[in-house]
């Protein structure tokens, strides 16, 4: 989908791809047993999610919509993901222990 939206931008758009899924086929073991050497190659995937909404955005109005759409999909999904983990450090960490709630640990993250 992002190649038909990146059209000016299709060898950006592939090589950030191949680059964020490069690391994943290499050092498969790796990533299974250490989940933080994701975050590294999650930088390429923003970069080619980047350049295939800009492209789409330089598009005419359909494609325009798929952009915005898009867009915030991936804003939505990081901040459920933001607060999906700070929830589960708190419930693991701090509630465990008494010294706070939940509720004040994700606002104050």
């Amino acid at each position: 989908m992002g190649l038909a939206l990146a059209r000016r931008r299709r060898l950006r758009y592939a090589i950030s791809l191949a680059a964020f899924l490069l690391p994943f086929l290499a050092f498969t073991n790796l990533h299974v047993i250490h989940n933080y050497y994701a975050y590294g190659s999650g930088l390429f995937l923003l970069v080619a999610s980047g350049w295939a909404i800009e492209g789409a955005l330089e598009a005419g109005i359909g494609r325009r919509v798929i952009a915005y759409g898009l867009l915030v999909a991936c804003l939505a999904i990081s901040v459920f993901g933001y607060y999906r983990s700070a929830a589960s450090l708190c419930r693991r960490f701090l509630a465990g222990r008494g010294k706070a709630r939940c509720e004040h640990a994700i606002v104050l993250a």
